[in-house]
C-alpha cells in the first residue's frame, strides 16, 4: 500500500498534468485550420491563442515561397503586395484570387500624377522626373521614366533612354539610368539633354531636384512637366499656394490638360499616370460552394482579428483588413489599376547556367520575380541546366549559357581554359558594417589541438571545400609548396596532397576524372566525406562536406584534423549565427587559425593570420561576348542584385541570396549582400586580386595547356589520363575549330597547338617543333614544287610561251598555283581582264592563250554546267590529257601524271613535286633523265640528279607543325617538344585505342616523327621561305570583291573570319563584309549595288521576291543526299484526339516563338504559320516537350527531307504519346513515315543577290561561295563554315547545312508555290470541315 505522501504526490502530479493538457489544447491547431504563409523565424502562437486555433501560420522563405506553398496546398492564405500580385498573374495564371484587400500604411504612394503649368501648353517638351527606382513597379510611370504619349514603358534601358532622348527636348531625371556604372556615364553623355534641367546640369547624385524634388523642379518653372506622386503632391498643396496655379496632364487621346481636383477631396483628382494596387491576401481559387463556405469563417477571423495578422506578417497595426464582396482574380486586379502591361517582349534573356535542379528552381523563381517587378524589361532572365561534370563552362564557350558565378580558383581555370572573362564581383558584409569584394582565405583547427605549425598537419586528416576551389584547395597547396612540405617540382597535387595528409581527407571532386584524371587515391582524398552511394565526395551540395559550410562540418562532425575555409565561416556557423543542427553549441572560442608564422590566432584574427587574401567569388561570361552585350548583362545582373539583395525591399518578393530549399550557395553565395561591377574595385582590391592570379598562375606553372577540338574533347581527355601517368600535367582546352586554337595560342590561354602547313601564314607564333616523315627527316620541306622541262624545247623561262604544259589538276598546289601565280609575275602568263568574264575565266583564258597545248585535269568550276561551257571553249587545255576531256580520273593527273603526260604524252614542260621526280626518272630509266631538266627561277636549267636540284624549285609546301606564342621562351619550347615527343611515343604503343595521337597531336600519318625546330623561328620566317606567301598575294586580274551582307555583329565576326581564311588560299574574286542594321537594309544595299549577297529563309525569300526583283543563286543542302528541302511535318497528341486534317479546327498549337504558353486556335495558327510569317520547331524533341508541356494539340516541325541529323536519335526518342498527321490520315512517328506523311516540302534557304547581276558576276559569287563551302564546310575544316559561331546560331547559314548548290530562280519558285499552294487548300479544307465554324 503507498505510501500517504505518496498518494498526495501523485494527486499533484495528475492536476499539474491536467493544467498543462488545458493550456496546450488553447495552442493546438484545429483540424479544419486556416494556415497563413509568414516569413522565416516568425512565431504565431498568439494568434493561434486567440483564434482559438482557427488560424496558423506556416514560415516560407519569401513571398515567392508563398504563392508555391498555395500553389502546393501547404497554407491557405498569404499576404502580397501589388508586385507580388503581378507575379501571381503572370507566373501562376488563374490559381489564385484574393478576398481580402488592406488599407495602404501612412505616406504609402497610391497614385502618380503629370502635372503641367497651364491649359496653353497641351504638348509639354521637357519634364521633372524623381529618378528610377526599381524597387517598386507600380505605378510603372513615378518609376520609370514615360513619355507623354506612354505611360507605362517596358524596355531594355538603352532603348528606354533612347526614347525618352526623343520625346523630351530637356529634362531631369536623376540618379542611376543603369545599374552598370559603365553603360550609366556612357547614357548620360550620349543624352545629356536628360540632365539639362537638373541642377549643374548633372544628374549623378539625389539632388534638390530628386525624388519629392520634382514637384519644386517644376515649381520653379525648370520643365513643362513633373512626374509626382499623390504622397508627394498632397503634402506640397497642403503647404504650399503655388500648386493651386498647375494641372494634370491627363493621357487622353493626344493629351488634354485639366484643372486640379477639388483640395478637400483625396481622390477627386481628374486623372491619373498610373495607380498602385492595393495590398491583398490571396488565396487559392475556390470553384465550389462547399469551399466557399470553408472559407468564409477563416476570412471572418483574420478580419476580426487583424492586429494579430498583422503582427505576423509585419505591418503596422492600424492595417486595416476589408473583406472583397466578390473574390478578384489577380490579372483583374492589375487592369483595375489600369494597366495592360505586355511583359512577353524577350528578346534576348541573360542565360544562367546551373548545375543541379535545386538551383534550376531557384534561377526559375528569379526568372518569375524579374518578370513582375520589370527588370531587365525586354531582356529577362533565362536558366540552362546542365548536370554534366564539366559545369556548364562548354555551355557558355558554346553559347547555350551567358554567365555563371565561380569561385576564384575556377574563376582562373576557366579564363585559361576557355577564355572567360570577369564580368562581376559578390560583395560580402564586414565586422565594421561596410562592404567588400574580397575574403581571406584561413586554416582552422581546433583549438584544444597540438598544431602550431603547418608541418605538424603532416599525416593529419584535412577537410577541403573542393579540389580546384581557392580557400579550400588552391591557397592551401601554394602554402604548402611556399614552406617546402611538398616538391615544388611536383605537377601533381592530388597525389602530394594525399601524400602528405596521410590520415585522409575530403576532398570533394577526387572521384571525378576532371580533378583527378587517373582516379589517384580515391579512397584517402574521400575518406572522411559523408555523401550517399551516389553523392559521396562529389564536388557539389549533395555532398554534405562541400564548400565552406561543409568543410567546417568536415572539421566539427568528421574527424578532421584542420578545414580549409574563409574568415568568415566559423563566424557565421558559431555563438548561435548557425541554423542548422550540427552548429548548435559550438563556440568560436573553441577554433583557432593556423598562421604562417608558427602561431595559432582567434578567429576574429583572420587579417593577420591567412593563407591569402582572394577574390570573391566573380561572374564570368564569354571572351567572345560582344561588348553591348555584357553591358546588358551587367545591367541586369545588377538590376536583379539591386531589386532582391539582402534588405532591398524586392527580398521580401525573393531573396537572391542565402540558402534554398535547404542547399546553400545556388547562383550566388549564401553570404553575398550583393553584387557590383569590376570597374567599381578599389586600388587596394585591384591590387590584391591581380597578387592572387599572379599566385595561381606560378601554381600552374607545370600545365601543358594543348587545343583540343569540340568533338575531340574527349580524345584529349584520354590523352591527360594517359600522360598524368608519365608525369606530365596536360590541360584540354575546347575550341570550336583549328582557327579557334590560333586564336587562343594568340592570348595565350592554350600553351601549344598542331597547325597543318598550308596555314602557316595565318598569323605569327613561334615554331618550336615540326612533324616529318622519318625517310625524309632531313628535307627541310614536305616537298618542293619544280618545273621539268624537255632540254630541246625549253632553255629559259621566256621559252615556256606556246609550250605543251602538263599540269597535276586544276586548282591544285604544285600543278597550278604556284606556276600560275609565279609565271604571271615573272610575265610569262600576260593576264586577260575582258570585265564581262568571272574571275575564274580570267584565270583559264590568260593560262590557254599562254601555251599553246595543255592537260589541266579536274573540275575548274564548281558548278558542272559552267565546268562544261569553260572546258568546251578553252578545249585546248584538256588536249594533251589521254581522255581529251581533262576527266579528274584522266591517266595524266596527279604528281605522275604530269610526267607521263610530258615523257609519253607530247608535252614540254610538267608541274610536279622534286622527290616524284627523282623516283619517277629513277623508276623509268628508258625515258632518259638526261634529255630533261629542272628550270630554275633563276633561269637555269639543271640535271634532274644533280646537286643543284635541291635548291631548284618554286616553292615549297612546309611540313605540319607545332606551334605556340611568338614570344614563348626558349625554356618553354624545349618543355614543350619534351612533352609533346613523349606522348607521341606513349600513342604509338596502342594507335587503335590512342585516337588522341591523331586528333589532339594532329600526326595524320603513322610513320611521322616529331623533331625540334634548332633556332627560334617564328610561322612567318618559316612560312617564307617557301615563297607560298608571294604565291597566295598574287592573283590574275584585279577582281572586285563579292560583298556579303550581314546584320549581326556575331555574323560579321564569322563574315570576317572566312574572308581571312580564303584570302589565305588564295580565293579569288576577294570576299568583302558589308554590315546591315536590318533585313530589310542589306536588300536595299544589294538593290544599290553597296552589297552583292545575303541568304534569306524560305519565307522572307517569299515575301522579299517581288519588292526587291531578287535571283536565286545557290541553296542550302542538308544530308548526305545534297537535299535542299525540308518536310513541313505536323505532330500531335494522341490525347488530342486529331485523326485527320479535318479535326484540326478549333484545336491549340504550340507556337515555338510564344513557347507553348498561348492558346491561340489553330485555325488562325495554321493559316499564319504556312504563310510563312511564324516559327516551327526544328527537332521532334523540341516539338514533344511543348505539346507535354503546354496543354497543346498540334506542333509544326520543319525537318530536313534527307538524312536528317538527328534521324538516328528518333529511333531512341519516346513518341509513344504522339502521332504525325498526314494529309489523309495519321501514321506513327518513324523515320520511314516522314516521306509519305508530310503537309508538304519547304525550300531551304538560299543566296540570293539582285536580278540585274551580270551573268560574269554571278560566277564569281557562285564560284566564291561554293568554293568556301568545299574547303570549310566539313566538320573537321580548319574553319567551320557551317556550324554554331560560339554564342550565335545560324550566321551566314544555317548550321545544319552540310553543302551548297547551284539553284536556278525558276525551280526555287515552282517548289515554293507549290509548297504554299497545298498548304492553303489544307487550311481550306480543314475550315470547310468544321462543322462548329458554320453554326
Amino acid at each position: 500500500m503507498a505510501a500517504p505522501g505518496s498518494c498526495r504526490g501523485l494527486l499533484t502530479a495528475l492536476l499539474l498534468a491536467s493544467a498543462l493538457t488545458c493550456q496546450t489544447q488553447a495552442n493546438i491547431i484545429r483540424p479544419g485550420a486556416a494556415r497563413i504563409c509568414v516569413g522565416p523565424g516568425v512565431a504565431c502562437d498568439d494568434l493561434q491563442r486567440i483564434s482559438t486555433g482557427l488560424l496558423s501560420c506556416t514560415q516560407a522563405r519569401d513571398r515567392l515561397d508563398c504563392l508555391k506553398k498555395m500553389r502546393d496546398g501547404e497554407v491557405e492564405f498569404g499576404y502580397f503586395e501589388a508586385e507580388e500580385v503581378n507575379l501571381a498573374d503572370l507566373s501562376f495564371g488563374g490559381k489564385f484570387e484574393a478576398v481580402v484587400e488592406l488599407s495602404p500604411p501612412e505616406g504609402e504612394v497610391s497614385r502618380a500624377y503629370m502635372l503641367v503649368h497651364n491649359a496653353s501648353n497641351p504638348s509639354p517638351k521637357s519634364l521633372c522626373h524623381p529618378g528610377f527606382n526599381l524597387q517598386r513597379f507600380f505605378p510603372p510611370a513615378l518609376y520609370r521614366p514615360p513619355t507623354p504619349t506612354t505611360k507605362d514603358v517596358l524596355l531594355d534601358i538603352e532603348s528606354h533612354i533612347e526614347l525618352l532622348g526623343r520625346e523630351w527636348t530637356s529634362a531631369c531625371i536623376p540618379g542611376k539610368w543603369s545599374q552598370d556604372p559603365t553603360t550609366d556615364r556612357q547614357l548620360k553623355r550620349r543624352y545629356n539633354h536628360l540632365c539639362s534641367v537638373c541642377p549643374g546640369q548633372n544628374c549623378d547624385g539625389a539632388g534638390t531636384y530628386a525624388g519629392s524634388g520634382a514637384l519644386r523642379c517644376l515649381l520653379e518653372q525648370k520643365a513643362d512637366a513633373a512626374i509626382v506622386s499623390d504622397v508627394d503632391f498632397r503634402r506640397e498643396r497642403d503647404t504650399n499656394q503655388q500648386v493651386e496655379n498647375l494641372h494634370h496632364f491627363c493621357r487622353v487621346g493626344n493629351g488634354t490638360v485639366q484643372p486640379l481636383g477639388p483640395a478637400a477631396l483625396a481622390d477627386g483628382e481628374p486623372c491619373d499616370w498610373g495607380q498602385r494596387p492595393r495590398s491583398v491576401l490571396l488565396t487559392p481559387v475556390c470553384r465550389k460552394d462547399s469551399c466557399r463556405t470553408t472559407r468564409d469563417p477563416w476570412v471572418n477571423s483574420i478580419i476580426s482579428h487583424a492586429e494579430a495578422v498583422s503582427q505576423i506578417l509585419g505591418l503596422p497595426a492600424s492595417t486595416k483588413f476589408r473583406a472583397l464582396e466578390t473574390a478578384l482574380m489577380p490579372a483583374r486586379i492589375i487592369k483595375n489599376a489600369g494597366y495592360k502591361l505586355d511583359h512577353s517582349l524577350v528578346k534576348n534573356p541573360v542565360r544562367f547556367c546551373v548545375t543541379n535542379e535545386a538551383e534550376f528552381a531557384k534561377c526559375h523563381d528569379l526568372q518569375m520575380a524579374a518578370r513582375a517587378y520589370g527588370v531587365g524589361a525586354n531582356v529577362g532572365i533565362d536558366c540552362v541546366l546542365d548536370t554534366n561534370d564539366s559545369h556548364c563552362y562548354p555551355d557558355i564557350y558554346l553559347g547555350r549559357a551567358d554567365v555563371i558565378a565561380l569561385d576564384g580558383g575556377d574563376v582562373y581555370q576557366v579564363r585559361q581554359d576557355y577564355g572567360f572573362e570577369r564580368l562581376l564581383s559578390e560583395v560580402y558584409s564586414t565586422s565594421t558594417g561596410s562592404t567588400t569584394s574580397s575574403y581571406y582565405a584561413v586554416a582552422v583547427v581546433r583549438a584544444e589541438s597540438n598544431i602550431t605549425y603547418f608541418s605538424h598537419l603532416r599525416g593529419r586528416k584535412s577537410c577541403h571545400t573542393g579540389i580546384g576551389k581557392t580557400s579550400g584547395w588552391k591557397m592551401p597547396v601554394a602554402m604548402l609548396l611556399k614552406e617546402r612540405l611538398i616538391d615544388p617540382r611536383h605537377c601533381n597535387y592530388i597525389n602530394a596532397v594525399a601524400e602528405f595528409f596521410t590520415g585522409g581527407s575530403c576532398a570533394p571532386g577526387a572521384k571525378s576524372s576532371k580533378y583527378n584524371p587517373n582516379g589517384n587515391y580515391v579512397e584517402s582524398l574521400c575518406r572522411l566525406c559523408r555523401g550517399d552511394t551516389d553523392t559521396h565526395c562529389v564536388r557539389g551540395t549533395s555532398e554534405p562536406f562541400y564548400s565552406y559550410s561543409g568543410a567546417f562540418r568536415c572539421l566539427v562532425q568528421g574527424g578532421g584534423d584542420v578545414a580549409f575555409v574563409k574568415h568568415t565561416t566559423v563566424l557565421d556557423h558559431t555563438d548561435g549565427h548557425g541554423t542548422a543542427s550540427w552548429t548548435v553549441g559550438l563556440q568560436s572560442d573553441q577554433f583557432k587559425l593556423l598562421c604562417s608564422t608558427g602561431d595559432r590566432a582567434a578567429v576574429t584574427e583572420y587579417k593577420t593570420c591567412n593563407l591569402a587574401m582572394v577574390p570573391a567569388h566573380e561572374v564570368v561570361v564569354s571572351g567572345r561576348m560582344r561588348e553591348s552585350r555584357k553591358a546588358q548583362v551587367r545591367d541586369v545582373l545588377l538590376s536583379v542584385s539591386e531589386v532582391f539583395g539582402s534588405n532591398a525591399p524586392g527580398s521580401k518578393t525573393f531573396r537572391l541570396f542565402g540558402k534554398y530549399q535547404g542547399k546553400p550557395d545556388l547562383l550566388f553565395k549564401d553570404s553575398a549582400v550583393g553584387l557590383k561591377a569590376l570597374s567599381e574595385d578599389t586600388t587596394e582590391e585591384r591590387v590584391n586580386k591581380e597578387d592572387y592570379f599572379k599566385k595561381l598562375d606560378e601554381l600552374h606553372s607545370c600545365e601543358i595547356r594543348v587545343c583540343a577540338l569540340e568533338d575531340e574533347m574527349e580524345d584529349c581527355e584520354a590523352m591527360v589520363s594517359d600522360m598524368w601517368e608519365e608525369g606530365y600535367r596536360f590541360v584540354c582546352v575546347s575550341a570550336r575549330d583549328r582557327l579557334d586554337c590560333m586564336r587562343r595560342v594568340k592570348l595565350r590561354q592554350v600553351d601549344m597547338s598542331p597547325l597543318t602547313g598550308r596555314y602557316l601564314g595565318q598569323d605569327n607564333f613561334r615554331v618550336f617543333a615540326v612533324m616529318r616523315d622519318p625517310a625524309f627527316a632531313s628535307d627541310e620541306f614536305r616537298y618542293k614544287a619544280v618545273v621539268v622541262v624537255r632540254r630541246s624545247r625549253v632553255a629559259k623561262i621566256s621559252d615556256l610561251r606556246g609550250t605543251k604544259t602538263c599540269h597535276t589538276g586544276y586548282g591544285r598546289t604544285t600543278g597550278w598555283r604556284i606556276p600560275v601565280a609565279l609565271l604571271k609575275r615573272e610575265g610569262v602568263i600576260s593576264p586577260l581582264c575582258d570585265p564581262h568574264q568571272s574571275a575564274l575565266e580570267h584565270e583559264i583564258a590568260s593560262v590557254a592563250t599562254t601555251f599553246n597545248q595543255a592537260c589541266v585535269p579536274g573540275a575548274w568550276a564548281t558548278s558542272e554546267s559552267f565546268d562544261s561551257a569553260l572546258k568546251s571553249k578553252y578545249s585546248s587545255l584538256c588536249s594533251l590529257c589521254r581522255s581529251k576531256t581533262c576527266d579528274k580520273n584522266d591517266e595524266y593527273a596527279g604528281y605522275t601524271g604530269a610526267l607521263r603526260c610530258l615523257t609519253e604524252g607530247g608535252g614540254n614542260v610538267a608541274f610536279s613535286k622534286l622527290s616524284v621526280v627523282k623516283d619517277f626518272f629513277q623508276d623509268n630509266r628508258a625515258f632518259g633523265s638526261e634529255s630533261y631538266g629542272l628550270l630554275c627561277r633563276d633561269d637555269r636549267v639543271v640535271s634532274i640528279f644533280s646537286p643543284e636540284a635541291e635548291d631548284c624549285y618554286w616553292a615549297a609546301r612546309p611540313w605540319d607543325a607545332y606551334v605556340t606564342s611568338v614570344d614563348a621562351s626558349e625554356s618553354k619550347a624545349q618543355k614543350l617538344f619534351s612533352a609533346v615527343t613523349q606522348a607521341r611515343l606513349k600513342g604509338e604503343e596502342n594507335l587503335k585505342a590512342r585516337k588522341w595521337y591523331s586528333t589532339t597531336l594532329g600526326i595524320k600519318q603513322n610513320l611521322q616523327d616529331i623533331f625540334p625546330t634548332l633556332v627560334n623561328i617564328t610561322t612567318e620566317e618559316f612560312y617564307g621561305k617557301t615563297q607560298m606567301n608571294i604565291v597566295e598575294a598574287e592573283e590574275m586580274c584585279p577582281e572586285e570583291p563579292v560583298k556579303f551582307c550581314v546584320v549581326q555583329a556575331d555574323e560579321l565576326s564569322k563574315c570576317t573570319d572566312l574572308h581571312d581564311v580564303l584570302k589565305l588560299r588564295g580565293v579569288s574574286p576577294p570576299l568583302q563584309c558589308v554590315m546591315g542594321t536590318s533585313l530589310n537594309d542589306c536588300l536595299n544595299l544589294i538593290t544599290r549595288n553597296k552589297a552583292d549577297l545575303m541568304t534569306l529563309t524560305d519565307k522572307q525569300r517569299f515575301n522579299t521576291h517581288q519588292a526587291y526583283n531578287l535571283v536565286s543563286l545557290l541553296s542550302e543542302n542538308y544530308g548526305q543526299g545534297k537535299d535542299s528541302l525540308y518536310y513541313l511535318l505536323a505532330v500531335v497528341s494522341k490525347a488530342s484526339g486529331i485523326s485527320s486534317t479535318s479535326d484540326l479546327a478549333g484545336k491549340t498549337s504550340c507556337q515555338k516563338s510564344r513557347n507553348g504558353t498561348t492558346d491561340d486556335q489553330i485555325d488562325a495558327e495554321l493559316k499564319e504559320c504556312l504563310s510563312g510569317s511564324s516559327e516551327f520547331f526544328g527537332t521532334f524533341r523540341d516539338a514533344f516537350v511543348c505539346l507535354s508541356l503546354g496543354f497543346k494539340d498540334v506542333a509544326f516541325v520543319k525537318y530536313p527531307a534527307t538524312k536528317p541529323t538527328d534521324a538516328e536519335q528518333l529511333d531512341y526518342l519516346n513518341s509513344d504519346d504522339y502521332n504525325l498527321l498526314c494529309p489523309n490520315g495519321i501514321a506513327p512517328i518513324h523515320r520511314d513515315n516522314l516521306k509519305d506523311c508530310n503537309l508538304g516540302r519547304i525550300p531551304a534557304n538560299v543566296i540570293v543577290t539582285r536580278q540585274t547581276e551580270t551573268g560574269a558576276s554571278k560566277e564569281n559569287m557562285r564560284h566564291l561561295m561554293l568554293t568556301a563551302a568545299k574547303n570549310f564546310g566539313k566538320s573537321d575544316s580548319y574553319f567551320r563554315l557551317f556550324y554554331e559561331y560560339f554564342s550565335s546560331k545560324d550566321l551566314l547559314f544555317n548550321d545544319q547545312t552540310t553543302d551548297l548548290s547551284v539553284l536556278s530562280d525558276e525551280h526555287y519558285q515552282t517548289e515554293v508555290m507549290n509548297m504554299f499552294s497545298m498548304a492553303c487548300n489544307l487550311y481550306s479544307h480543314h475550315i470547310r470541315t468544321s462543322s462548329w465554324l458554320n453554326t
